[in-house]
């Protein structure tokens, strides 16, 4: 324990995982299942990692050994950009929460982002020096909706006052 205040208490974590990583194990189970197994003892996150079916692409990694880091080349609001240099293909795991509104690419092309380890980002890549961009797009429906509301409420407005 670092700090505590009252009913506020603030841990420091033993062995924070990096913000990036490549697993070479990966296999795939439901959000029920994928809890189990991110709980059970056996399970290290730096060593595989479990996609969500409704993310997971056709052929997962199936390799062994401990992952490889990534390097964070850019960090920004809605971008990151990380370098890696994985020996084989894998799954680079991303820890930031898996959200609509983000997309990735691989050396310029893109790339699909899968759910992992119930909450987290994934993306396939193969072998060799990468550069991964992620990048985070708010969708224009909300602001479209924002903007109807805004003219339907202006218009009430100016047809109010016109009856006065």
């Amino acid at each position: 324990r670092v700090f505590e205040e009252g009913e506020t208490k603030v841990y420091r974590v033993g062995d924070p995982l990096p913000r990036a990583w490549v697993v070479y194990d990966t296999e795939t189970a439901s959000d029920e299942e994928a809890i189990g197994i991110l709980n059970s003892e056996g399970f290290h996150p730096l060593h595989e990692a479990v996609v969500a079916p409704e993310t997971a692409p056709d052929s997962l990694p199936q390799g062994a050994g401990p992952g490889s880091p990534a390097q964070v080349l850019e960090s920004s609001p809605g971008r990151l950009v990380l370098g890696i240099e994985p020996g084989e293909d894998g799954l680079l795991v991303v820890s930031q929460p898996f959200y609509p509104g983000w997309s990735a690419t691989v050396d310029g092309e893109p790339a699909p982002i899968h759910r992992v380890d119930y909450l987290l980002q994934g993306v396939q890549v193969q072998a060799g020096s990468r550069r991964v961009e992620l990048s985070y797009r708010l969708s224009p429906v909300p602001a479209f909706i924002s903007l109807i509301f805004l003219v339907a409420c202006v218009a009430l407005i100016v047809v109010e006052r016109r009856r006065a």
